[in-house]
C-alpha cells in the first residue's frame, strides 16, 4: 500500500510541477523585466561651473536675481553678469529619450561676515513659488539653497528682501552648476523580458487548448 501511495503522490507531483512551471517562469520574467526597466544610473559629466557674485541689499529693499540656464552662442562654457541677471552658457541639452536624459543641478551658497535677516523667495519659469523662507543667520556661516534641478533650458528668479529697517546687508553669493546624465542601460532588455512574459503563457495556452 505504501508503495502505491508513493507512486500516486509522484504521479500527482509531476503534473503539478509541469503546470506551475510556466507561471513561475512568467513571474520571474516580469520581476526581471520591471527591474531592468526601472534601473537608472546617473553620473556627473564633470562639466561644472562655479561663480561668485557680491550682493548688497539696502535697508527694507528687495534684490531680484535671475539665473538663466541656456545655450547662448557663441559657446563659452561660462557665466557672466548683466545688471541683476546671470547668464550661464552651458552645452545644449541633448534630446531626451526613454532611457537617457540630462539635468542641470544648481546650488546656491550665501557667505557672509555679518548677521543677516532676509526673506528669500525663489520662482521657476512659470512664476510658481518654489521656496519662501526667512533667514536669520549669524556671521561667518553658510546658507545653502538647492539643488534646483533643470531638465531643459530655464530661468530661476530669486528675491531677497532685507528685513532690517535701518541696516544694509552684504554677502557673497556662490553659484555651483553641475551637469548630470541619467540613463537606464537595461531599459530595452526589460521591455523584451516583459514582452516574452506576455507571449510565453499565450503559447502555452494555445498548446493546451489547441487554439490554433
Amino acid at each position: 500500500m505504501s508503495q502505491q501511495a508513493n507512486v500516486s503522490k509522484k504521479s500527482k507531483i509531476v503534473p503539478f510541477i509541469i503546470s506551475t512551471y510556466p507561471l513561475v517562469m512568467v513571474g520571474a520574467l516580469i520581476a526581471v523585466g520591471v527591474h531592468f526597466v526601472n534601473y537608472t544610473a546617473s553620473w556627473s559629466t564633470g562639466n561644472v561651473t562655479e561663480i561668485e557674485y557680491p550682493i548688497v541689499i539696502n535697508a527694507s529693499q528687495t534684490f531680484t536675481f535671475h539665473l538663466s540656464i541656456a545655450e547662448i552662442p557663441p559657446y563659452t562654457g561660462s557665466c557672466f553678469f548683466e545688471e541683476n541677471n546671470t547668464f550661464c552658457d552651458l552645452r545644449k541639452f541633448s534630446k531626451p529619450t526613454l532611457n537617457r536624459w540630462e539635468i542641470v543641478r544648481v546650488k546656491l551658497w550665501f557667505e557672509k561676515n555679518e548677521t543677516i535677516d532676509i526673506w528669500f523667495t525663489s520662482y521657476n519659469t512659470k512664476g510658481n513659488v518654489i521656496q519662501n523662507v526667512t533667514f536669520q543667520e549669524a556671521p561667518r556661516t553658510y546658507m545653502v539653497r538647492g539643488p534646483y534641478e533643470l531638465s531643459q533650458p530655464e530661468t530661476y528668479t530669486f528675491e531677497m528682501k532685507n528685513n532690517y529697517n535701518t541696516q544694509s546687508i552684504h554677502f557673497l553669493l556662490h553659484i555651483y552648476i553641475d551637469e548630470w546624465i541619467f540613463e537606464k542601460p537595461y531599459f530595452y532588455y526589460g521591455i523584451l523580458e516583459l514582452i516574452i512574459a506576455i507571449i510565453y503563457p499565450l503559447l502555452f495556452l494555445t498548446k493546451i487548448f489547441k487554439i490554433f
